[in-house]
């Protein structure tokens, strides 16, 4: 699985990213859980609160990917332009 570090800001934190036509996605769950200190369900949570407004805002930059591995599921992946916008708006 590959992963991004997030030492700086967590110890031992990882955001899971996929690359899908030549372009680096990040883990929406991951990277909110990494951000705000929450664990998945809560992550999770917050990103279906987003208003609908916010989220369209960044659709173009959303695709769902299903990480590999056991027990994984589709997840929304947002690119890093897209990350930067969602990340002013966690909690």
């Amino acid at each position: 699985m590959t992963s991004l570090s997030f030492d700086e800001i967590v110890p031992s934190a990882r955001v899971r990213y996929t690359t899908i036509d030549n372009l680096q996605y990040l883990s929406v769950r991951d990277l909110i859980m990494v951000m705000c200190d929450k664990n998945s369900n809560d992550a999770g949570q917050i990103w279906r609160r987003l208003s609908k407004e916010k989220k369209a805002e960044v659709q173009s930059n959303c695709l769902n990917f299903k990480f590999p591995g056991q027990g994984q599921t589709e997840q929304s992946v947002i690119t890093f332009q897209g990350a930067l916008k969602v990340l002013m708006w966690l909690p």
